[in-house]
């Protein structure tokens, strides 16, 4: 995934996937490099390839990390590799 667009504030994330009906991404935020994903850090559940986080703090650093979910089996993939805005 890359960035699209970031200000002080927020942040646009997008990711290229082919369109499937029963994929949706999960979005998790840190601020910390080495933090763990867990439900305490999931930011968005969505079916669209871009997310935009808002009400950021200026001068903070956050990580991003994304996955895909199958709706119909719940199998997660692996974490997509993180960036950093």
């Amino acid at each position: 995934f890359h960035i699209d667009n970031h200000t002080a504030d927020e942040v646009t994330l997008s990711w290229d996937y082919e369109h499937n009906k029963d994929i949706f991404f999960q979005i998790f935020r840190n601020t910390e490099d080495k933090e763990s994903c867990t439900e305490a850090n999931l930011i968005s559940e969505t079916y669209n390839t871009s997310f935009t986080d808002i009400q950021l703090q200026s001068g903070s650093n956050y990580f991003y990390f994304i996955r895909c979910v199958n709706n119909l089996t719940k199998v997660k993939s692996p974490f997509a590799p993180k960036v950093v805005p």
